[in-house]
């Protein structure tokens, strides 16, 4: 496995995840992101960030072996933020996701890795493409359920 998605792998295996609580608890708790840079990410092919998903998958599912409800561990492209992310809540199908938006659910991780490695936000959003907004124009912006987020999830525990 790649540097980077050995030292992913190992903030993983430290991280102290829970599995009780209100799905909120879940969320702030078990929710890791991971960031990489442009040259990072073109010496990565999509199945390495494959193998550290499903990794991932693998520890988080050990971490919260004994929950008391069947939990969802997902993974998605932050495309704002240009990161790979993590989690797992309580949850009986994938369509229950924490999300505000509508949900793409893939059964394989290789489309949320091909957006990271390919996101133009690695290194952050260039000044150019800001623009200044007033809170009365974030009103007329386009409904949160409007946007959909490929995530893969599949039930660990």
């Amino acid at each position: 496995m790649h540097d980077v998605l050995t030292t992913w792998l190992e903030a993983v295996a430290e991280a102290k995840l829970t599995k009780s609580g209100e799905v909120i608890d879940f969320i702030r708790e078990n929710q890791l992101w991971f960031s990489l840079s442009v040259a990072e990410a073109k010496a990565l092919q999509t199945q390495d960030v494959d193998q550290f998903i499903h990794a991932a998958m693998k520890a988080y599912a050990l971490k919260l072996s004994g929950a008391s409800s069947k939990i969802y561990f997902y993974a998605w492209h932050d495309a704002m933020a240009g990161q790979l992310r993590t989690g797992a809540v309580p949850a009986t199908r994938a369509e229950e996701l924490p999300f505000g938006c509508r949900l793409l659910v893939v059964d394989n991780p290789t489309p949320v890795s091909v957006e990271l490695l390919n996101s133009a936000y690695l290194d952050g959003i260039p000044w150019s493409e800001l623009e200044d907004v007033s809170v009365a124009s974030t009103a007329d912006d386009e409904d949160e359920t409007d946007f959909e987020l490929t995530i893969f999830a599949q039930p660990i525990v």
